[in-house]
C-alpha cells in the first residue's frame, strides 16, 4: 500500500517481530491515529495479527488476511473477534475499520493492512494503546484442512503466539 511505502521512505521507526521459527514476521507503525501493518509468513497461508488485553487468542480483536487458495475463493482482509477456541468462534465484526490487501510475492504471503488505534465499535473493537504496553496476539496456516466460511478460507495453525509493544519506547508518529 501507499503509506508504507511512504513510511519506508520516510525512514519512520516502527516495530518488528519476527517468530521463533522465523515463519512470520510483522512489521508495525502508528500513522495519523491508526495502526499500519505488514504481515508475513513463507508460502500460501492465511495471516492474523490482533490486539488482546492478554496473550490469549480469546477476546482478541484481529485482521485475518487470506490469499485466493483457489479460483472460487477471493483473497481478503477482514476484522474478526476471537470468541471460543474454534472455527466458529471467528467472528466477523459488524462494522469492520482494517483496510487492506494481501498477495502472494515470490513465494512468500504479504498483508497490508491498517485499522484506527480507538475502538470504533466498542462491542467488536480492542483499542490499540500508543503510549503503553500493548498485547497482540498472530497466527498464520495453510489451507490444509481448510473449511469454507462465508466463503472465506480457515485451515489450521501452522504458526502462532504473541508479542508485547510498548509504542511510546520508539517514535513511530508523523
Amino acid at each position: 500500500m501507499l503509506v508504507s511505502v511512504i513510511l519506508l521512505a520516510l525512514g519512520v521507526q516502527g516495530f518488528r517481530f519476527v517468530s521463533p521459527d522465523k515463519t512470520f514476521t510483522a512489521r508495525l507503525t502508528i500513522v495519523q491515529q491508526r495502526l499500519h501493518a505488514t504481515i508475513t509468513a513463507q508460502g500460501h497461508r492465511w495471516l492474523a495479527l490482533g490486539v488482546n488485553t492478554s496473550p490469549d487468542m480469546i477476546g482478541a480483536d484481529v485482521v485475518f488476511c487470506s490469499p485466493s487458495f483457489n479460483s472460487t475463493l477471493q483473497s481478503f482482509v477482514r476484522d474478526y473477534r476471537i470468541t471460543r477456541y474454534s472455527f466458529a468462534g471467528l467472528v466477523p465484526d459488524e462494522s469492520p475499520d482494517a483496510e487492506g490487501l494481501v498477495e502472494i510475492k515470490d513465494g512468500t504471503t504479504i498483508c497490508v493492512f491498517s485499522r484506527p488505534l480507538e475502538a470504533t465499535t466498542p462491542k467488536e473493537d480492542l483499542q490499540v494503546l500508543s503510549s503503553a504496553i500493548n498485547t497482540f496476539v498472530w497466527g498464520c496456516g495453510s489451507d490444509l484442512g481448510t473449511r469454507v466460511h462465508q466463503g472465506t478460507t480457515f485451515g489450521i495453525h501452522t504458526a502462532r503466539g504473541h508479542f508485547i509493544w510498548d509504542p511510546s519506547l520508539v517514535k513511530t508518529e508523523l
